[in-house]
């Protein structure tokens, strides 16, 4: 009896918290490919949305009650995406070629309303509650412009802001911090490698009139899409916190929001992101679902290679985002969200039955084998920042080896087993980290600025890394001395995004992906010297959209996804 009003007692609590219930839903998009970002008009009969093939996305409005999809602009072919409703439902924004424009609502010649600007493109723009001010970012910097004047203001400074809406009072805007790969690639190009990605974020409250920021999530899991309640007084938004992407609320009136336990809204819907009707009547959600196993193919002998002899090493319905050879050559490891969240697993290289290495509820990432095959070396958000984390494989609680303030990732044993490369995704940095005797391990020690994902020399004595924003390899020495670059990328030549060593320390392979999202292999001597075209991924069916790859000297291995997304509407019942 006790037990029974207990649950009955559970049960009235929960649906007294529960702030709204999802009536009838309805999809709107079946095409296949994404269709993703919607936005609801004010009027709750229409939705905008991004749609097409990763780096080819156009802005598309559709009728919720029925009626095929009108392009919103047709005198450009550039990229668009994160569509956004004027609050007179007259205009939509949206974000391309760097910068902010609007159309009309049902199509038209569009105009820049906030221009691009080399190295610091806008990924975000969003209208104020009156229509006369639109907030953007750019670099670390939310910003609003006067669409009258032309009058621009600094709003707020925070790291990696993005997704940004205006609260229905107007007072505060919510954005996410942390973790834009998810939205967008950062580049002109639009919608990128890691978008859809599973690394975490936060969500913050910003004063429209400046002032301090409040948090309002924790920063252990994943937090996008922020979208106000009609009254300004719940915040919902998408997270993985308990698996699966899903929408989630959280009162915003509370003295500290990122303490209380937010509400969980719905069950398994896959939401990518979430917008809601003026009147709060209806919300559109994008059901976003991605599938990315690894792959192999034989480094071709005689160049160009196809891709037709690629096979699959692992299957199933998951997402693989990371894949490292074993110093053996025995085991690929790999990140998977299998099992809900991202932990790190190793299979054969050959295939076969994958073995999961880690438990721990939070997600694990890119994970690396020692070289004797007793510790694995991975980076986990535990902290609320990317750290790195070494797990003994006989038993025993993962070790922390890195503290923040920097945001380590990406690292790699030297080949004795002794020292760590990783770099600093807030810096750019490149660091090795050396164990003592003892198994202590001492600080980061500075080897090289602007560079990312470094990977060592078979020899141990240089490192390799490159440029995030020109694409050039450089090598530099493990412990110290002077760098050089190998490959500085010239016109119309690829940008490198990962490159490794071969097995004999000659040559460098490295991935890059053209204008249109097509990836490549190429290899470059070390001593420097014009790349060589290894392979080419021309099937835009079986595309590999990461810059991970990794090699074993026969073998390139990485990622194939394929990437679904349709748009839903849904009633709400009750408010």
């Amino acid at each position: 009896l006790l037990a029974a009003v207990g649950v009955v007692v559970r049960s009235r609590m929960s649906r007294e918290r529960q702030p709204l219930l999802l009536g009838r839903e309805s999809q709107i998009t079946s095409d296949p490919g994404l269709e993703v970002q919607p936005a609801v008009s004010p009027d709750g009969r229409y939705i905008a949305y991004a749609a097409g093939h990763s780096l080819q996305m156009r802005i598309a409005v559709r009728p919720i009650a029925g009626g095929r999809a009108i392009r919103l602009t047709t005198d450009t072919v550039a990229n668009e995406w994160f569509p956004r409703w004027s609050p007179d439902g007259r205009r939509i924004s949206y974000l391309s070629r760097g910068g902010v424009y609007v159309a009309p609502a049902l199509g038209g010649a569009a105009e820049v309303v906030v221009p691009s600007r080399p190295g610091a493109i806008v990924t975000s723009a969003t209208w104020s509650t009156d229509g006369r001010e639109i907030a953007y970012v750019r670099s670390d910097s939310l910003l609003g412009r006067k669409l009258t004047s032309g009058i621009v203001r600094l709003i707020a400074t925070g790291p990696d802001l993005h997704s940004c809406t205006w609260s229905p009072d107007g007072a505060l805007l919510a954005c996410v911090s942390g973790n834009s790969f998810y939205v967008t690639v950062g580049t002109i190009a639009g919608l990128g490698p890691m978008f859809g990605n599973l690394a975490p974020s936060r969500i913050v409250l910003i004063p429209a009139a400046g002032g301090i920021t409040r948090t309002v999530t924790d920063s252990g899991s994943l937090y996008q899409s922020p979208a106000w309640s009609r009254d300004g007084k719940t915040l919902y938004y998408v997270s993985n916190r308990q698996g699966p992407r899903d929408i989630y609320a959280v009162d915003v009136r509370a003295p500290a929001p990122a303490n209380q336990e937010p509400v969980r809204i719905t069950t398994g819907i896959g939401a990518q992101s979430i917008d809601f009707s003026a009147d709060g009547a209806r919300i559109v959600y994008a059901a976003y679902a991605s599938s990315a196993n690894v792959w192999a193919m034989p480094i071709p002998r005689k160049p160009p290679g196809s891709f037709a002899s690629a096979v699959p090493v692992t299957s199933g319905n998951q997402t693989v985002e990371g894949v490292r050879v074993s110093p053996d050559g025995r085991w690929l490891v790999y990140d998977s969200d299998l099992s809900g969240n991202s932990a790190i697993y190793r299979v054969p290289v050959g295939g076969g039955e994958a073995v999961r290495l880690t438990r721990d509820p939070l997600d694990e990432f890119r994970g690396v084998l020692s070289p004797n095959g007793r510790e694995l070396l991975y980076h986990s958000f535990q902290t609320g920042a990317r750290q790195m984390f070494l797990l003994p494989l006989a038993g025993g609680p993962a070790q922390q080896i890195t503290r923040a303030p920097g945001e380590y990732s990406m690292a790699n044993w030297s080949p004795d087993g002794n020292a760590v490369t990783l770099f600093d995704m807030n810096t750019a940095e490149v660091f090795v980290m050396r164990r003592d005797r003892r198994g202590q391990w001492g600080r980061p020690h500075f080897i090289a600025g602007h560079g990312v994902r470094p990977e060592w020399s078979p020899d141990g004595s240089t490192i390799a890394f490159v440029s995030p924003t020109d694409g050039r390899i450089t090598i530099a020495p493990s412990d110290s001395g002077t760098q050089r670059d190998v490959y500085v990328p010239g016109a119309g030549q690829p940008f490198a995004e990962l490159a490794i060593f071969d097995a004999r320390g000659r040559e460098l392979y490295f991935k890059s992906h053209d204008a249109r999202g097509r990836a490549s292999f190429w290899s470059v001597p070390t001593t420097g010297g014009a790349p060589r075209l290894l392979a080419r991924f021309d099937d835009p069916a079986r595309a590999t959209n990461r810059f991970e790859f990794a090699s074993d000297g026969q073998k390139f291995y990485f990622t194939i996804e394929d990437r679904q997304s349709d748009i839903w509407v849904a009633d709400i019942a009750r408010r």
